[in-house]
């Protein structure tokens, strides 16, 4: 049988099951086991046949419990309808028939291995726990008859069907797709024909229903080649006493006999505008002293609203005349102690609280132009109680409410604290880096400094060019790397061999040692091997001792002391022409001119002129005649001819230049041998200009860049980003929870004053009070942000508001009901709700059982249609569901909705509905249907007055009992302009006030039942 989208079947088979053929016989016992066959082939040709055994109702001892997905009523329940059954829906659409071994008979009949059995309370009767038995045991037993309490199982066929949903009109290809392929639209239901009694106390239970699987249930050894009985019988031959297994079980309690129907059909509309929502507060002695007006006047008490009042309920204006002076004393009381807070030099005054004071910048209250949220709130004593009720909310629930905040927080401690040692050593590593390294002012020192970490720190690259590494830069100049390397710095540290050679070396020579600089005995290695031209000219002064590099060139010129011996290399020393005149002198060395590929000839020039004095000196001429020893005329001589030019000396090495020579190459092979790249590219060397990139040399060394990657990349956040610097971070704790229902806790009356004065049955229209609802969050996040901070809980921002949710949302909402209060700026109360709130809002109140009769029941609101000269609800696609809802005890519900209540009670208007939940069908009769004294439902003829649905026959199968007891939903329509005041027609021709709608009762189809999937 099926309606409009929900189709019941009488039995499901899966598996070899369904191919059994033997029909159940319903009054007699079953057999045993099914005959089932199975023909084994062999290559397409039967070989033999195998008998197969399938597992029975011996073989059951108990039953998964989530298989169970819903039972009738809930566990628990106190207040069923008398006139329903009792009902349990399994997962698994076959279940109730999975150990049955018999088929169906011709009108889809067959009983199910397992029912559910619904006994009442009382003596004799017993649910106990297992003892030597392998499940829990009902006993049933004197004084009770246990027939007056169990079904006939004869007829146990009627009370077990699956149920689809689906289309109407399906298919029974459509029945097998859906089966396979969509579990989560199945499910299979047992049902209790146990006509129950109002105000009863019950047992439901579900039992095996053969005796074999009692046995097995209890624990025994069962025949299974017995044939299968009743686990129990009734009638003349029914036993005193019957011990049945459990395999699941559940309580309940009836209520009245009564329905949803019956129940909305007793809502009587009623106007509360003079009776609920507000109570008097008597402020005449509120602990301090108010100054006596001229003439004494009587402070009257003042209406204090609650979180909800009635639709345009008026409000008293404060201060009036009587309560200028109570205001005004208030205002100079919490100013006092606001300004002492911000005076460290002024002894604190304990005052009344200036509530919201952080988010709003501001320690006085009455002196903004206009006034905004914060004097409204701290000068109106209304507003001062409401937000000291979130004061004590937070105080009532401060360890749970901390709980849930550091659960928040996760991680956060640990992290903190990892946070506080980074911060520690960039505290400690930054004080030594501007103390130490920032003050090295030599480039050698530098380089030579970071060389441990040159190969990773990352030079500054030009436009449009590859960064490099320090280590690449330096590779890549003509710079040897060898100068930065540890063998270099422990030889020519400070305190190395060379070093304290070359200060020996300066003080013999009696030179004035250079001022100290923390630099070593290379420390000009940088301007040694800068750029410099091919032709030197330069002076060297006289020199004793060991002549060292820093020596060297302290006394060149400024010009060439950048000079480089980058290309005198072994090979450039080899094929340097001859020196047939260089000479090796002793100090003082002479003063040397002379240009790099040239023979000096200074020195040869002197040399040439001393031998022409020595020949001169040696010459004698022979005596004239008459002089001497020997006389000789004088003769007229002629000149003798001028000597020859001597000839060019050869061109070779001198004796000194040859064993110079000879050393230097030994030498330079060793310190600086000829590489192949000077020979390619002799004129393209990258020459490292240390002085320039000094800056970016000290910023490399800077620890908090080096320190943030660290933490960026050890530390997340929960949004996936690294916190923001090194140090501790905040966690602003987010609480969604409905904050109303605390408050209700305190006292139901800070929601709505004046509820005891709300009938039993009623309906009315109100409306939230924002101004409420906004003084009690703000005293929530105040006292909320003391309390973090008194915990030691890190906040990252002081103004975060924890708190956004007054009401219980039917859908949550991440903005709340408030907007960040630190977003409130200058506006009053009344106006910060959340962005794209609704601009006004209507509340339904009902106060009925019907709520906790039916917990699932829909609430939505509707537009009205015109029909002629009256209206009705319009098409359900224009509903609209509560935005917020919530209940008081005893049983008054509220609902919130997105509408204003001038066009909800206007023409055409709005309709309210009340709609029993759809997707968990109920199965029962009227109220009105009577059995006599039947204790439950006979099968004989279907009962007087029940009217049964077309294509329906009582008793033909289980799926035609499951249409036919079907409860359909009932849904209830109240017009909103029932359900508030009507103001009074001024006019000269008052229009007649339309007579209200009753509430429209009719029966719902066209439902499609939806599950979770499996």
């Amino acid at each position: 049988m099926s309606d409009a989208s929900v189709v019941f079947l009488p039995w499901v088979r899966q598996g070899l099951a369904a191919r059994i053929a033997t029909p159940d016989p319903l009054k007699t016992s079953l057999p045993a086991q099914a005959p089932l066959g199975v023909t084994l082939g062999v290559n397409g040709v039967d070989a033999a046949s195998v008998g197969v055994r399938l597992f029975g109702p011996a073989d059951v001892i108990g039953i998964d419990p989530r298989q169970v997905v819903r039972t009738e009523p809930p566990a628990g329940t106190d207040n069923y309808e008398a006139n329903d059954l009792a009902a349990v829906e399994f997962d698994n659409p076959d279940l109730p028939w999975l150990f049955t071994p018999a088929a169906a008979d011709s009108k889809g009949r067959l009983r199910p291995w397992m029912v559910l059995v619904v006994v009442r309370k009382q003596d004799g009767v017993r649910l106990r726990p297992p003892r030597t038995e392998v499940l829990p045991v009902l006993e049933i037993g004197a004084p009770v008859v246990p027939s007056q309490e169990l079904p006939d199982l004869a007829d146990s066929w009627a009370w077990a069907h699956a149920q689809l949903g689906w289309e109407q009109g399906a298919t029974e290809e459509d029945v097998r797709n859906v089966l396979a392929t969509r579990p989560e639209l199945s499910v299979s239901r047992l049902l209790s024909p146990r006509l129950l009694k109002a105000n009863t106390e019950y047992i439901a239970c579900v039992v095996p229903a053969f005796e074999s699987g009692r046995l097995a249930g209890l624990g025994g050894t069962p025949d299974v080649n017995a044939a299968l009985t009743p686990a129990w019988k009734v009638g003349s031959n029914a036993p005193g006493n019957v011990t049945l297994p459990v395999y699941y079980s559940w309580e309940f309690r009836t209520g009245a006999r009564e329905d949803f129907e019956s129940i909305v059909a007793r809502l009587q509309p009623r106007d509360f505008s003079d009776t609920i929502g507000r109570r008097p507060m008597d402020i005449s002695a509120p602990g301090f002293v108010i100054p006596q007006a001229t003439p004494a006047t009587v402070i009257p008490p003042i209406m204090l609203e609650g979180a909800l009042q009635p639709v345009n309920a008026p409000r008293a204006p404060f201060p009036d005349d009587a309560t200028q002076l109570w205001q005004q004393t208030l205002q100079s009381i919490v100013n006092v102690a606001g300004a002492s807070a911000l005076d460290p030099d002024v002894e604190p005054v304990l005052g009344p609280p200036v509530y919201g004071r952080y988010y709003a910048g501001h320690n006085q209250v009455g002196t903004a132009q206009p006034p905004m949220w914060l004097d409204e709130l701290n000068l109106d004593p209304r507003e001062r109680v409401v937000a000291a009720l979130g004061t004590r909310v937070i105080q009532a629930h401060q360890e749970d409410l901390m709980a849930e905040a550091w659960d928040q927080a996760g991680e956060m401690a640990k992290a903190n604290q990892r946070l506080r040692q980074m911060q520690l050593s960039l505290e400690i590593t930054s004080r030594l880096n501007a103390r130490h390294v920032q003050r090295i002012d030599d480039d050698d020192a530098l380089w030579r400094f970071a060389s441990p970490a040159q190969a990773r720190l990352v030079m500054t690259a030009p436009a449009n060019a590859t960064p490099v590494t320090m280590r690449s830069m330096l590779a890549a100049s003509s710079t040897p790397t060898v100068i930065t390397s540890a063998a270099m710095r422990r030889l020519t540290g400070p305190s190395a061999a060379i070093s304290r050679r070359a200060a020996t070396a300066v003080r013999l020579a009696g030179m004035q040692a250079p001022a100290a600089t923390g630099g070593t005995a290379i420390a000009s290695m940088f301007r040694l091997y800068g750029a410099q031209p091919w032709v030197m000219i330069f002076t060297l002064p006289p020199t004793r001792g060991m002549v060292s590099f820093d020596a060297v060139t302290r006394r060149l010129p400024a010009a060439q002391q950048g000079m480089t011996f980058a290309r005198g290399n072994d090979a450039t020393v080899a094929s340097v022409p001859p020196r047939p005149t260089f000479v090796v002198s002793g100090e003082p060395a002479p003063t040397i001119v002379g240009t790099v590929g040239t023979i000096s000839t200074t020195s040869v020039a002197l040399k040439s002129a001393s031998s022409r004095q020595k020949t001169k000196g040696a010459l004698r001429l022979p005596p004239r005649p008459g002089t001497g020893d020997h006389q000789f005329p004088d003769i007229e001589l002629p000149p003798p001819p001028p000597p020859p030019p001597p000839p060019p000396p050869p061109r070779v090495d001198s004796a000194d230049a040859a064993a110079f020579r000879a050393a230097a190459v030994r030498h330079l092979g060793l310190v600086n041998p000829a590489q192949p790249w000077f020979v390619v590219r002799p004129l393209n060397l990258v020459m490292l200009n240390a002085a320039a990139s000094r800056p970016q040399v000290r910023a490399l060394f800077n620890p908090t860049p080096a320190m943030m990657k660290r933490m960026q990349a050890t530390i997340r956040l929960a949004d996936g980003t690294a916190p923001p610097a090194v140090g501790p971070i905040g966690n602003a704790p987010v609480f969604t929870q409905p904050m109303s229902e605390p408050l209700a806790v305190l006292s139901q009356d800070w929601l709505l004053p004046g509820l005891e004065s709300v009938p039993v049955d009623s309906v009315a229209l109100l409306e939230p009070n924002p101004r409420f609802i906004e003084a009690f969050m703000l005293g929530l996040n105040v006292e909320m942000g003391r309390e973090l901070l008194w915990r030691d809980y890190v906040v990252n921002d002081p103004r975060a508001t924890f708190f956004r949710q007054f009401w219980r949302t039917v859908s949550p909402k991440a903005e709340g009901d408030i907007a960040a209060i630190a977003d409130w700026g200058t506006h009053k109360l009344t106006e910060n709700g959340p962005a794209g709130a609704p601009g006004k809002q209507v509340v339904l109140l009902v106060r009925s059982v019907l709520f906790r009769r039916y917990p699932t029941a829909v609430v939505y609101a509707v537009p009205a249609v015109p029909v002629g000269s009256g209206r009705q609800p319009g098409p359900a696609e224009q509903e609209i569901h509560p935005l917020f809802q919530g209940s008081l005890q005893p049983d008054v519900t509220f609902f919130g909705f997105d509408l204003d209540v001038d066009v909800a009670t206007g023409n055409p208007g709005w309709y309210f509905v009340f709609q029993q939940q759809p997707t968990e069908p109920r199965f029962g009769f009227d109220v009105e249907i009577d059995f006599g004294q039947a204790t439950h439902v006979p099968l004989t003829v279907p009962p007087a007055g029940h009217a049964l649905p077309a294509g329906t026959t009582w008793a033909f199968n289980s799926a035609h009992m499951a249409q036919i007891t079907r409860q359909q939903p009932v849904r209830v329509a109240i017009h909103a302009s029932e359900l508030i005041r009507s103001a009074p027609d001024t006019s000269p021709n008052p229009t007649p006030p339309t007579p209200p709608v009753r509430p429209v009762v009719r029966p719902d189809v066209g439902l499609v039942v939806r599950r979770r999937s499996k």
